[in-house]
């Protein structure tokens, strides 16, 4: 019988902790990362950052490229190293793009840090400048790996965003007013800054852009909406036809976002855009806003036209009337008055001339008949007969007119008693006789007049040629007698000048200015 030599459990034991001891030996080993970074971040301008990233690598490392990836509210741009110091050759920025643990991750660095010559000291550290543009509040955070073998380190830095300021803004609608060509339009303006107490809104006035485009002003524009104001601006003081400005009040308006409408009457002339400016301070440029405008031509309508001439009888006129009713007319009454108060009366009956065209029968003349309420009966009526008149044609109507004073005769023809009338009008002069004795002397347009005896007629030379009359002379008896106007000067005025009764005088009234 064979025995089995037993093994001492002692050997057993030791024998087996050497065993894993040796195995342990085989597994990688990890250290705790030595490296440090700092960031710091300081504004530069509105929500523009620069920034510093302190690296320390805390090991001596040799020559390659540290991995710099970014993260936060911010987007960084132009790093560059700032200086290096204790240990490290050379360090300098490189374009980024390397990938972060391949094959593990996607992830590729936003820049590079690269270490040149020998590499860094262990007490070595090395300072990146950057700008950060910020977007929201937060933080700006970077993470560096300096070795694949060693952990990654970060660093973050708060940032606070700043909304801007809105820019100055207008705005600009329009739309038909119940008028053809009138438009009610709005006008609104968002200076964007706060107002002081007194401040002006300058709306196309110098030294800003005027308006442009086919339209004016019809009337002083109203403030309609505030917001953003304790008071109304006011007043608003309308300065051309096509400029205005407005007042901020007591409390001014405070913050960046108050608005003040306008809201405008607006004449328009042609269709197009109407562009509007305002400014409110020299420093900040005049805003324009505009808006579309349509301009619709006007129906035709009839046109009438009126001449006078002087007959050889003092102060009788024969006046034409002509009509063009624009619009073919069928047979019917047009209806005629004379305006009046007017200086002139008919004497004869009117008649329509055969120089009258476009009319299938000559109209005729006829007893006038009810207009309206507010203007009674026409002085007469032309009646078109059977075939009517086109629209271009050219009823001519002459009458006969006795004036008592000058001025301008006025008459209004209506084609339809509904429809609008129509007004022409022609100048008529008034003239009087010269009377000797006692009399009352009233010439009109005289540039000289010389004449011995009662009665002398003085010609009417028009408005324009009025005389001014200084002194009127006359002798009686051989002596010379002179009798002063009173001042200023003799206008177009009546004035007497006596004469002593029986005795022949001759009379100068002399034209002097």
């Amino acid at each position: 019988m064979r025995l089995t030599p037993l093994i001492p459990q002692r050997l057993l034991l030791q024998t087996t902790v050497v065993g894993l001891f040796a195995v342990l030996a085989l597994l990688p080993t990890t250290h705790a990362s030595a490296a440090s970074a700092a960031k710091t971040c300081a504004v530069s301008s509105p929500n523009v950052y620069t920034c510093v990233f302190t690296i320390t690598p805390g090991v001596a490392v040799g020559a390659g490229a540290w991995l710099v990836q970014t993260s936060g509210v911010g987007t960084l741009s132009a790093p560059s190293v700032v200086s290096s110091n204790n240990g490290c050759a050379s360090a300098t920025v490189t374009a980024g793009g390397t990938p972060i643990n391949p094959p593990t991750s996607t992830a590729v660095s936003d820049y590079n840090v690269t270490i040149g010559g020998t590499g860094c000291g262990s007490s070595a550290t090395v300072a990146v400048t950057e700008t950060v543009t910020v977007t929201s509040s937060g933080s700006v955070c970077q993470t560096i790996w300096i070795t694949a073998g060693m952990p990654s380190v970060s660093a973050c830095a708060a940032v606070t965003y700043t909304s801007p300021a809105p820019a100055p803004a207008a705005a600009k609608d329009c739309t038909p007013a119940s008028t053809p060509n009138v438009y009610t339009c709005t006008y609104t303006v968002i200076p964007g800054f706060p107002a002081a107490p007194g401040d002006i809104i300058h709306v196309n006035e110098p030294p800003g852009p005027p308006m442009t485009g086919p339209g004016t002003l019809a009337s002083t524009p109203v403030v309609s909406v505030v917001s953003g104001c304790n008071e109304i601006p006011t007043p608003v003081v309308l300065s051309s036809p096509t400029s205005y400005h407005a007042t901020i009040g007591a409390s001014g308006c405070p913050g960046t976002t108050w608005s003040v409408q306008f809201t405008e009457t607006i004449a328009v002339t042609a269709s197009g855009p109407i562009c509007q400016s305002f400014y409110m301070v020299a420093t900040v440029p005049p805003v324009t806003a505009c808006a579309m405008v349509t301009y619709t031509p006007p129906a035709p309508g009839p046109s009438a036209t009126k001449t006078c001439v002087l007959t050889a009888t003092p102060n009788v006129y024969i006046c034409t009337f002509t009509i063009t009713p624009a619009v073919a007319t069928s047979p019917g009454p047009w209806l005629v008055q004379m305006v009046t108060p007017g200086p002139g009366t008919f004497t004869a009956p009117s008649a329509v001339s055969t120089a009258t065209t476009g009319c299938s029968t000559l109209p005729a003349v006829a007893a006038g008949t009810f207009i309206s309420p507010q203007f009674g009966t026409a002085d007469y009526n032309v009646n078109i007969g059977a075939g009517g008149c086109t629209a271009a044609a050219a009823a001519v109507i002459t009458e006969t007119v006795t004036v008592t004073s000058s001025g301008q005769i006025c008459q209004t023809v209506w084609i339809t008693a509904a429809g609008p009338g129509v007004t022409a009008c022609a100048d008529v002069f008034y003239t009087k006789s010269l009377t000797f004795s006692g009399g009352t002397i009233a010439p009109m347009g005289v540039s000289l007049v010389s004449f011995t005896g009662s009665v002398m007629q003085l010609d009417a030379a028009g408005a324009a040629n009025k005389p001014r009359i200084v002194t009127v002379s006359a002798t009686a008896g051989g002596t010379l007698i002179t009798y002063v106007i009173g001042a200023p000067a003799f206008v177009n005025s009546d004035f007497n000048a006596a004469f002593p009764a029986g005795l022949n005088a001759t009379l100068v009234i002399a034209k002097t200015g």
